[in-house]
């Protein structure tokens, strides 16, 4: 099994340490350099949104003023014209005279108007098939003939107005589905009818939603190579699809400039969200395998009516594919890195850790008992302060282990002189308590002897009393001896008592003695035994001579 050494910790931690902070830099690298990626695709699609937007306004007012010169050459053409008609009836004139009259002013064709009960219809026009149409149903157009007839001003926003002259916006014949006109009008309360010279309006037409924003559309994309398509969206018009009318390009076309191929679900909601917030919006998606952004940006200009929204599709492959080699190119410089900084730390500790495994050798040779070396560590900080530890740390361990020896050594004489000493002691003992026993049996023997004679003494003495009295002797004279013998017999019992209970003392003084004598030896030989122990344990150590 591997040890667990400092170096091993130390370059772990360190390990642990570069890898967080070498992880925390990929992020935080990663993540700025995305940032600022996806800054700079923001600031790319402002600058296409900012040149369309101006090629939009900037076309708007080229074709306004082009309009504006049409306009005003359609006024002196509907004047002239009506100047030429003026005192005539609309039935006296016929289509060659306006056909003519059409080429003279420079115009597509010539039709006249006039009211028929709540009507305005063409009577006479250089195109047949104008003849007859009612105008009725056209909504501002039918209240801007009739305050012209009224020879009132025209009071709609839309078109051009003049003193008894107003001209339609860009607009789509009802029989011509294909061609855009420029309908002018024209009553000055001279004649019976409304003069509406036209033109073909397919050059304004082209310049403002053909060949103007959407030729820069297309050189944006062809320029910014990740934008798919961009397209600029009349939402109103859009929402309406299939059923949606294109009459004024302006206002019905659903798709103004660009193109919009590629179409999302999410489409009608988003257009409502950027209209209603006037934020802009995006949408991930994949298509045919390609993931791309769409972006919807709100359009606020002056000069083009409401519900305008700018789209943009990105195709995400290159970014994707820059994010991926960035990442690469990241955590390649980063590894790289890390494995510089680890061989640098890992040397530089291995270098300053040198005499660590020496320090660690000698220790376990501490603990195995050997205290014969000493530690030579020559490095100035705390490596070599800890050898120097180490090193009186081991001389007092000698020292104490040799006061062991010596105070081991003492207690082992000691312990052999207490041992002989009490040894000589259970033998003097014995010896005395035999020989006082021997004596207490001999004085016990002699003085019940005594004590016998004393007693067939005492027995004669009574006889001899009771013989002087039956012969009359003299009684008073044994009276002081049979005292004298019963005292004497009284303290001979006494003593032989006393006698006894000193013996039986004795025995048992004897006994105790003899017991602690034997306990005393067993705990002499308990030390003796634990000297032996210690002693060996001390032989264990090796220590310097």
């Amino acid at each position: 099994m591997k040890k667990n050494t400092i170096m091993m910790q130390l370059l772990t931690k360190i390990g642990v340490i570069i890898g967080i902070i070498t992880v925390t830099t990929f992020l935080l690298g990663y993540g700025f350099v995305k940032i600022k990626f996806e800054e700079y695709q923001a600031e790319q699609i402002d600058n296409a949104t900012s040149i369309v937007k101006f090629a939009m306004e900037s076309t708007q007012n080229s074709a306004n003023t082009i309009e504006n010169m049409i306009e005003r050459k359609l006024y002196a053409s509907s004047k002239g014209i009506t100047s030429e008609l003026r005192g005539r009836s609309a039935s006296s004139i016929t289509m060659e005279e306006l056909r003519v009259l059409a080429d003279e002013w420079a115009v597509k064709e010539i039709t006249l108007w006039e009211r028929q009960g709540d009507d305005i219809v063409v009577t006479q026009s250089s195109d047949e098939t104008q003849i007859g149409l009612s105008s009725k149903n056209w909504g501002y157009w039918f209240t801007a003939f009739n305050e012209l007839m009224s020879l009132q001003s025209v009071t709609v926003d839309e078109g051009f107005a003049m003193d008894n002259y107003w001209v339609g916006p860009i607009s789509k014949a009802e029989l011509f589905d294909h061609i855009f006109y420029k309908f002018a009008y024209y009553y000055d309360g001279t004649t019976d009818f409304m003069v509406n010279p036209f033109i073909e309006d397919f050059d304004i037409y082209e310049h403002t939603f053909e060949s103007g924003p959407s030729q820069i559309i297309e050189n944006i994309i062809d320029e910014y190579k990740d934008m798919e398509e961009i397209a600029v969206i009349n939402v109103s018009a859009w929402k309406k699809g299939e059923s949606n009318q294109v009459i004024e390009p302006n206002t019905d076309l659903p798709v103004l400039y660009g193109t919009h191929t590629i179409a999302l679900d999410t489409d009608g909601e988003l257009f409502e969200q950027v209209l209603a917030t006037k934020q802009n919006a995006s949408y991930q998606f994949t298509h045919d395998g390609v993931t791309y952004n769409k972006i919807y940006k709100y359009l606020p200009n002056e000069y083009l009516p409401n519900e305008r929204v700018m789209t943009m599709v990105i195709d995400l492959t290159r970014k994707k594919q820059f994010e991926l080699f960035l990442a690469l190119i990241y955590i390649a410089s980063i590894f790289i890195l890390f494995i510089s900084l680890y061989s640098i730390i890992r040397y530089i500790i291995k270098r300053h850790l040198y005499p660590l495994p020496s320090i660690v050798d000698h220790i376990q040779q501490m603990a195995q008992g050997d205290l014969s070396e000493t530690l030579h560590v020559k490095e100035k900080n705390e490596l070599g302060w800890l050898s120097q530890q180490v090193n009186e740390m081991t001389n007092k361990f000698e020292q104490l282990i040799a006061g062991v020896k010596e105070d081991s050594h003492a207690l082992v004489v000691v312990s052999n002189l207490l041992s002989q000493q009490v040894h000589n002691s259970v033998k003097t003992m014995t010896e005395t308590a035999t020989q006082m026993t021997s004596e207490s049996k001999d004085n016990m023997l002699e003085i019940e002897l005594a004590f016998e004679k004393l007693q067939t003494l005492f027995r004669s003495l009574e006889e001899s009393k009771l013989g002087d009295l039956s012969g009359n002797g003299c009684v008073e004279c044994t009276k002081p001896i049979m005292t004298a013998v019963t005292e004497i017999q009284w303290k001979m019992t006494e003593l032989e008592r006393i006698m006894k209970d000193h013996t039986v003392q004795t025995t048992h003084i004897t006994v105790m003695f003899y017991d602690t004598l034997q306990e005393l030896n067993e705990a002499i030989q308990k030390m003796e035994s634990l000297s032996n122990d210690l002693n060996n344990k001390i032989e264990v150590f090796k220590v310097r001579d």
